[in-house]
């Protein structure tokens, strides 16, 4: 049995988190209800829009969806009695790899079992899986032959698809650290990162970032396998046991083993980062020591200078932040100089302003319908009372000609009262947001 207890679906909305009696399916980011997924089982994983279960000793495999909480049928059989599962994050098809006893390749309904004899196996898109043994890595699509061997520094401990399968992740062991190596498709080596031994790990496969976790779980740090890069590291929440990623590295999730059901987390990368210690903020050791020009000894016929005084010293004013205006968005607009107009009150708040031009929009839409039917091209008898209700007027007989009259007059009438009301917000010192930015857009 897997020591799984979280899995993020791709777009990080959903979490599956393991229950002493089964599986729950939370919408954390929404306001689904939740789902109970109840009986013993093996592993499972978020696999696209569905979170597939691995029971009856890993020789079936059942589908929920996350949205509905509903079994998909069928239940899938594999060929050999596995217990741990691994899903493909980059795919839009629904693709996992079954490990056990053997090794089963799941593409959507398809259920291939692998004749390749390997401790480990990764799916890496589509129907491409990674066979891993020791350093030695094996790129394999049923069906076709195998390509050459890929070698690694240390034991392979799992493989990553990036971008889409255009690139993959390695993560090894050996000499008392871990090393993530960063390939192409075609094995060429782009990236290299070596650190202390991990105790878990997780990769968001679109946007080419790692969360790995240390020290029991107490110690975090954020990875750009782009640029073999730590971008920051720092103290966890509390001692992790498992954590996962959204496709894209927005959302985390983590969790602690309990007596019952796990301690479960769910936070916004961005968040998390902005508590996190900055790697390249790190300043190691004392300060560089700062050489300064020796004293100046004075001639033995000049007298000492008397130290000076406070009062005899100029002290130069303090720069506040007010001395100094930010241009970097450009220069502010000039204050209009509008006279009101009267007859018109002004906006109490800048959300009646947005009303009226919706009210604006939506006159200049009816205008078009009834010109349309008055000009044939909505000849249709069938329309005309939705013409008249658009217009405003369904006591009126339908006629085409006072229908577009009708539309014309209210057009002109909204058209007055938001640059009317418009023009007094403006003369009583009103900011209006749309008027701004038509000015800075020069609209």
């Amino acid at each position: 049995m897997s020591d799984r207890l979280i899995s993020l679906s791709r777009t990080g909305r959903y979490a599956a988190v393991r229950s002493p009696t089964g599986l729950e399916v939370v919408d954390v980011l929404g306001t689904s209800a939740r789902t109970q997924i109840a009986g013993p089982l093996d592993d499972f994983a978020c696999v696209g829009t569905m979170v597939w279960v691995l029971r009856g000793g890993g020789r079936a495999l059942d589908r929920v969806s996350l949205t509905t909480g509903r079994a998909i049928q069928p239940s899938l059989a594999l060929a050999v009695r596995t217990a741990a599962l691994t899903a493909s994050r980059c795919d839009i098809t629904p693709v996992a790899v079954a490990s056990g006893d053997g090794h089963v390749l799941v593409h959507d309904t398809e259920v291939v079992p692998l004749d390749h004899v390997a401790p480990g196996a990764f799916p890496l898109g589509g129907r491409r899986i990674a066979l891993t043994a020791g350093n030695v890595l094996r790129i394999v699509e049923p069906g076709r032959k195998a390509a050459h061997a890929l070698h690694v520094a240390g034991e392979i401990l799992s493989v990553h698809a990036l971008y889409g399968g255009k690139m993959m992740a390695v993560l090894s062991r050996g000499d008392g650290e871990d090393t993530w190596t960063v390939l192409r498709a075609d094995g060429t080596r782009v990236q290299q990162l070596a650190m202390p031994p991990l105790a878990r790990w997780a990769v968001a496969c679109d946007a080419g970032i790692a969360m790995v976790v240390r020290d029991g779980g107490l110690t975090w740090s954020w990875l750009d396998l782009r640029y073999g890069t730590q971008r920051a590291s720092g103290d966890a929440p509390f001692a992790i046991d498992d954590l996962d990623l959204s496709s894209d590295g927005r959302h985390v999730l983590l969790a602690c083993a309990g007596d019952g059901e796990p301690h479960v987390m769910h936070v916004a990368s961005a968040e998390l980062l902005a508590s996190a210690r900055r790697t390249a903020e790190v300043v190691v050791g004392p300060p560089p020591p700062i050489d300064e020009p020796p004293a100046r000894e004075p001639p033995a016929d000049e007298p000492a200078s008397e130290p000076a005084s406070d009062a005899d010293v100029a002290v130069e004013p303090a720069l506040g932040l007010e001395t100094f205006v930010p241009r970097a968005l450009g220069e502010r607009a000039v204050p209009l100089d509008v006279g009101a107009t009267d007859g018109w009150l002004a906006y109490a708040t800048p959300r009646e302003h947005l009303d009226d031009m919706l009210d604006l929009a939506g006159v200049r839409v009816a205008r078009a319908i009834a010109e349309a039917h008055n000009a044939g091209r909505l000849g249709d008898r069938r329309v005309e009372h939705e013409v008249r209700a658009l217009v405003g007027d369904g006591d009126v007989p339908a006629l085409a000609a006072g229908e577009l009259d009708r539309a014309d007059a209210r057009l002109i009438e909204a058209t007055a009262r938001m640059a009317g009301r418009v023009r007094a917000s403006l003369a009583g010192g009103m900011a209006l947001p749309f008027v701004e930015l038509m000015r800075e857009l020069d609209l």
